[in-house]
């Protein structure tokens, strides 16, 4: 998710009227804006001047369109960077949930809330929701919600189903079936649907997360997963890169630091052996940096 920002309010007319053909304070006031929420890579953002007696437009489609990206990579972000908690090796809590806040600078421009819960006939639901807040939602309200319905087969994390669906810009809905009785799984976005192999011990991008907290526990120093994503089977590979404490609002945590091999993104987590190996800072350092930290959490007792 590429984080633009609209002009924060009603349009503020150049000084000298509409007609003016210098472009000299709009600049001040978009850059003003962009500092206020702690976004300098986009201090170089200049709206276009309308021509004599048109309306402003341009900027403001261009800066929504941003934020909208960016809202959608924070996202997909938080996929690859957040775990689910596990109570010990290879073992999961009953019910689980955790709620982290998503800042650019020192702004606030999202929140995730994360949960596990039991299901029917031995199933788990784990389901991630992101939201925008602040000034943020101004120009990008809705919300992203990730789920995967699974189960223990044999001592490992089984999907049976993934969904996506982002509820804002254009909107994108996305299901994985997976049938392991034909080693296949059917992808479908949009209601679009096709078939692709399902090799074993295939897991989809979000339950990964759950297995690896469940292999942290022992001390592993590098992790690689098969993950069916985009209509192939693809590797992710984390590895250690060493321990630190970091401060959160939920308090000030020992933690292993975390990071995924081979992603552009840079995406860097830290996970609290205290609470379980559950991450509780993440940080993207592309040009679309970020930084989610862990609010509250219910289901686990710290240690």
């Amino acid at each position: 998710m590429r984080t633009g920002i609209d002009n924060f309010g009603p349009y503020i007319p150049h000084p000298e009227g509409e007609a003016a053909t210098t472009c000299a304070a709009r600049p001040v006031v978009h850059m003003a804006a962009l500092q206020l929420v702690g976004i300098a890579r986009y201090s170089s953002l200049v709206a276009p001047c309308p021509a004599p007696n048109g309306a402003y437009s341009a900027g403001r489609s261009t800066t929504v369109s941003r934020l909208k990206e960016s809202l959608m990579r924070i996202a997909v972000a938080l996929l690859i960077a957040l775990c689910a908690a596990t109570a010990s090796a290879g073992t999961l809590p009953e019910r689980f949930s955790a709620t982290y806040v998503v800042k650019k600078g020192f702004v606030d421009i999202g929140q995730v809330h994360r949960t596990l819960t039991p299901g029917a006939n031995g199933r788990y639901v784990f389901e991630s929701v992101t939201s925008t807040t602040g000034v943020a939602s101004w120009v990008a309200k809705g919300s992203i919600v990730e789920r995967s319905t699974w189960v223990l087969k044999n001592g490992a994390i089984q999907p049976l189903e993934y969904f996506y669906e982002r509820t804002f810009g254009k909107g994108k809905q996305v299901k994985l079936d997976f049938d392991w009785d034909k080693n296949t799984v059917t992808n479908s976005v949009n209601k679009d649907p096709w078939v692709m192999p399902l090799e074993p011990g295939t897991l989809d991008k979000l339950i990964y997360q759950v297995a690896l907290m469940r292999d942290m526990a022992p001390g592993k120093r590098d992790y690689s997963y098969k993950i069916a994503d985009g209509g192939k089977t693809k590797i992710y590979q984390a590895v250690v890169l060493g321990e630190e404490e970091t401060e959160t609002p939920a308090g000030k945590f020992h933690a292993i630091k975390i990071t995924r091999v081979g992603d552009k993104r840079g995406t860097t987590l830290w996970c609290a052996p205290k609470l379980n190996y559950l991450p509780v800072r993440i940080e993207q350092t592309d040009e679309d940096d970020f930084v989610a930290v862990l609010k509250s959490v219910d289901g686990i007792v710290a240690k």
